[in-house]
């Protein structure tokens, strides 16, 4: 009877499963954007940000001609800028951080650094916290800040550390420019390059 009462328990399907979707993956409205688990790591951080350059609304015109490719998930993955002469004294670029995940447990600080070629030329810090997916950072910039003349190409990037804060932790208490934590919590995320290239007179 035991071996009976057994082999009849074993065949009861075990409740289904869902696939993807973590144990401790916090609640959200049905409607709104996927916040982090409490378990999140910093892989989880890098996999949810975004860093999009392109050039920006005020020097866009007729005489500036920009290609944005993007991927299947409409992100940007490589800016092309063809200037036609005469080049301006400055050129703006728009450097966009977004987050596809809501940090509501676990505050994140990204902390970016902006190279022309290979020479650094600005850098942004901020935390990202339970708003994350509604409030994109955005920074401006002369790319041509220090260059007495427009060369004939140059390529811009933003490079980001990323660090993941203890769960609890309030986001207005943190200092984005002096922020630490241990190396396990700590990661990084690249932005598209933008090539930008400046055509001469008669060129």
């Amino acid at each position: 009877m035991v071996a009976l009462i057994v082999a009849v328990s074993g065949c009861n399907p075990a409740p289904p499963k869902r696939e993807g979707v973590p144990s401790d993956f916090a609640a959200s409205d049905a409607s709104g954007p996927p916040l982090a688990p409490k378990g999140m790591d910093v892989g989880d951080a890098e996999a949810a940000l975004h860093i999009e350059a392109t050039i920006g609304d005020k020097s866009r015109g007729p005489n500036v001609k920009v290609d944005e490719t993007r991927d299947t998930l409409s992100r940007l993955v490589m800016t092309t800028a063809d200037v036609a002469p005469p080049a301006p004294k400055e050129l703006w670029a728009s450097f966009k951080l977004t987050s596809s995940t809501a940090f509501k447990e676990r505050p994140v600080v990204v902390r970016a650094k902006v190279f022309r070629d290979n020479t650094k030329i600005n850098e942004f810090a901020v935390v990202l916290g339970a708003d994350a997916t509604s409030n994109p950072f955005v920074q401006s910039l002369d790319v041509l800040s220090g260059l007495p003349a427009a060369p004939a190409s140059l390529l811009v990037h933003a490079q980001a550390e990323v660090i993941v804060m203890p769960v609890g932790t309030d986001p207005a208490t943190v200092d984005p420019k002096t922020a630490a934590a241990a190396a396990d919590t700590t990661g990084a995320v690249l932005g598209n390059p933008m090539r930008i290239n400046f055509a001469t007179a008669g060129g």
